[in-house]
């Protein structure tokens, strides 16, 4: 009887992963929002209507928001 065949690389989709990676987006657009809603800090990038635009701190915040999220998604898909 031949030993048991294991694989080396990946079994499959990793839902526990997944579901932290989702996580992790969702905070960093709440962040965003909560953020931009808040404040008014820098130039005002793009005036919607009235009062609400997109200011300069928005931006980078996003920016930022983005590299944290962007860098766990990408630790994550690599730790398999």
């Amino acid at each position: 009887m031949p030993p048991p065949v294991h694989s080396s690389g990946r079994t499959g989709f990793d839902r526990r992963a997944a579901v932290r990676v989702a996580i992790v987006w969702v905070i960093a657009a709440a962040f965003v929002l909560l953020f931009a809603r808040v404040t008014s800090i820098g130039p005002v990038l793009v005036a919607f209507y009235g009062t609400h635009g997109v200011h300069l701190a928005d931006v980078v915040v996003l920016l930022g928001a983005v590299a944290v999220a962007g860098r766990f998604t990408v630790r994550q898909v690599r730790r398999g």
